[in-house]
């Protein structure tokens, strides 16, 4: 899968791929994985939008990334929660609190675990 890769190449750590289609009518996988600063997460969050130009798909929306002005100054700071709509899959980048906090993999535990090794 095209996300976890892209956020393992930039360090992101517990990367974990979760099957949603069928218990979800949004989306048929979530890719989730934890940054350890705001720019590792913004670094992780970049390099999966770049993966996803690179590979001719799309990315539908993303919140949460840190904007930058003219400047180069960042306009947001303290960001826990990066979400990336890329259609098929919605990828969730965490700091290790919000991780902790939304508990995605607790709050989705009916979805089947895809093992990254064979998505990467």
């Amino acid at each position: 899968m095209i996300a976890a890769k892209a956020a393992l190449e930039k360090h992101a750590e517990d990367v974990a791929i979760l099957d949603v289609g069928a218990l979800s009518s949004v989306t048929s996988f979530f890719v989730i994985g934890t940054a350890e600063s705001q720019h590792q997460l913004q670094a992780v969050a970049e390099e999966i939008q770049d993966a996803f130009q690179r590979h001719g798909q799309r990315v539908w929306h993303i919140e949460g990334a840190t904007e930058h002005d003219a400047s180069g100054a960042a306009h947001r700071s303290g960001i826990s929660w990066v979400l990336i709509d890329g259609g098929d899959v919605v990828i969730h980048l965490f700091n290790p609190p919000g991780r902790t906090f939304y508990s995605l993999e607790r709050l989705w535990a009916d979805a089947p675990r895809i093992p990254l090794e064979t998505h990467v």
